[in-house]
């Protein structure tokens, strides 16, 4: 429902490894911050196009305190009428890590 609680906890996932997504979050917090930065999006670095998909560092004055990775479908995944649709972007992934 989420119109009262804001988040939600998935359970029974196939295929899901606890320590596969616990090694790859740990990953991608240790990346030094100049490959991070290459992940934000663009309202946070100016060179980067992305407006949607990316890395949202932690900001101090920020009330949620957190820092995450927003990722979505390739876009070759989606059909064309998903392709239209001004919210969806390839995810930047970072390279030279």
């Amino acid at each position: 429902q989420l119109s009262t609680t804001g988040f939600l906890v998935l359970t029974n996932v196939p295929d899901y490894d606890e320590a596969e997504f616990l090694r790859a979050c740990k990953a991608l917090h240790a990346l030094p911050a100049e490959v991070k930065r290459t992940l934000y999006l663009a309202h946070d670095e100016p060179r980067n196009s992305n407006r949607y998909r990316g890395y949202h560092p932690f900001k101090a004055n920020d009330a949620s305190h957190k820092e995450f990775l927003d990722v979505g479908l390739p876009i070759g995944q989606l059909d064309a009428d998903e392709r239209a649709l001004p919210l969806y972007e390839e995810t930047p992934w970072p390279t030279g890590a």
